[in-house]
């Protein structure tokens, strides 16, 4: 396979960046009356994004019948390279949420939402969340989650004395690659 340049650098949240993520998106939640909207998920969503490192795509496809409550992981079939991986509702009017291939995350009305809908909340959040952005607002994605939760990964085990070099294929497999 043939590695393509790209000049594209992810913003790296910090943590204190991360959890005023995670306290606006808790705060908008809160204000939110709209039956169609999907803030509903958007705290765990974002939780879900950055203590797994899963992509967004891979999230919004999880369903029911993915999560196994008793082993406490999450099945991710719908992968970006094919490969299946672990990534270790009650007043919703729709009716069969709780079928096997119902999605997990759904707002009010029960639709699962659409990859846009969840950006828009995001940017929404993050304009909101009081983060400085410096340099270029391009960096600052859903998916710099993801970035972010790798990194986190491996500065917790460099400073638990691990050999980072030594872990890479396993954080590599961790986000499915």
């Amino acid at each position: 396979r043939k590695l393509r340049h790209c000049d594209f650098v992810p913003h790296i949240f910090t943590h204190e960046e991360i959890l005023m993520l995670f306290n606006t998106a808790d705060s908008l939640l809160q204000r939110s009356t709209q039956s169609k909207s999907f803030i509903l998920i958007m705290p765990a969503l974002l939780r879900l994004l950055y203590s797994t490192g899963i992509r967004i795509g891979e999230a919004l496809n999880i369903k029911n019948e993915d999560i196994d409550f008793d082993r406490k992981v999450i099945v991710i079939n719908k992968s970006k390279n094919g490969k299946q991986r672990y990534a270790w509702r009650t007043k919703i009017k729709k009716c069969q949420l709780d079928k096997p291939n119902a999605h997990f995350f759904v707002n009010f009305l029960g639709n699962n939402p659409c990859l846009r809908a969840v950006q828009t909340w995001f940017k929404k959040i993050l304009d909101q969340s009081n983060i400085v952005v410096k340099g270029d607002p391009e960096t600052y994605r859903l998916h710099a989650i993801r970035h972010t939760a790798c990194v986190h990964a491996m500065m917790k085990l460099s400073k638990g004395g691990m050999n980072v070099y030594a872990y890479l294929p396993v954080l590599a497999t961790f986000m499915g690659h």
